[in-house]
């Protein structure tokens, strides 16, 4: 069995692709890595990416395997 590691900036089509590779059941887990969310207007409030993306994908039909958050700290960037 595999882990898919997602990112959490990914825009929901490359959301939706990874819900499609986890229906074929080759997946044990899911990761979703991502970093603050800085300026977001979202109902949920969602502190980090990581956080946004597996609330996504549990919504759009991963329930049978685990759906792991894994938020990275602020970094600097460039």
């Amino acid at each position: 069995m595999f882990t898919l590691v997602v990112e959490g900036w990914l825009d929901e089509d490359a959301l939706d692709d990874a819900v499609a590779l986890v229906s074929r059941g080759r997946y044990e887990r899911i990761l979703v890595s991502g970093g603050p969310i800085e300026g977001w207007r979202d109902e949920r409030r969602f502190a980090t990416f990581a956080e946004r993306a597996a609330d996504y994908l549990r919504r759009h039909g991963v329930t049978a395997i685990p759906v792991v958050s894994v938020p990275a700290p602020a970094s600097a960037r460039d």
